[in-house]
């Protein structure tokens, strides 16, 4: 009984995570650059990075595992 009740709150919360996930926009504030999604094609992301060498930089990586 209570793996029934646990795999039903499971399977709602995951609902509810997707719902909101395909409803929020991707936007970004004024005055900041639009999100790109890198691929395998890391030059664009290299001449940003480098053109903003006098400025801080911040690279957060963040793994799935």
């Amino acid at each position: 009984m209570k793996e029934a009740v646990a795999a039903a709150v499971l399977v709602g919360v995951l609902a509810t995570v997707a719902v909101v996930n395909s409803s929020c926009t991707r936007s970004t504030p004024p005055g900041q650059p639009p999100l790109v999604q890198l691929g395998r094609d890391l030059s664009r992301f290299e001449a940003d990075f480098n053109a903003a060498c006098d400025q801080v930089r911040v690279l957060v990586l963040l793994s799935p595992t």
